[in-house]
């Protein structure tokens, strides 16, 4: 599993775009489900939800069923994240964590929120 965001530094109210990609490198289809922990103060974009290049109509919940995924398939997930207006950290964390038949993964990485101008 990777994930990435774009961009990685954030104006205060800003967006950025999430993307995580899975390959199942096991010779079994596997079944999978996907759960985030957003970054303090940060908001899902409803609507941005996009899983294998299709549009996904629920909001992201906390755990997102990805179904099964067959030997070397890659699913691609997209969302967009609402930075907060007043941030009260200037580093924060999304943590992903994808389960599957086989295990846990988990994956973080930071997003740093821009100083505002005083």
């Amino acid at each position: 599993m990777n994930i990435t965001v774009n961009p990685t530094i954030v104006q205060p109210g800003g967006e950025v775009l999430v993307t995580v990609k899975v390959q199942n490198v096991a010779a079994i289809p596997i079944v999978k489900q996907f759960r985030h922990v957003l970054p303090t103060g940060f908001e899902f974009v409803v609507g941005s939800l996009h899983v294998s290049d299709r549009p996904h109509l629920t909001h992201l919940h906390d755990v997102l069923d990805l179904g099964t995924n067959q030997p070397g398939q890659i699913d691609t997930i997209l969302f967009r994240l609402r930075a907060p207006l007043i941030p009260l950290v200037e580093r924060t964390i999304l943590s992903t964590t994808l389960t599957s038949s086989l295990g846990d993964i988990t994956n973080h990485t930071i997003i740093t929120i821009e100083e505002g101008e005083e």
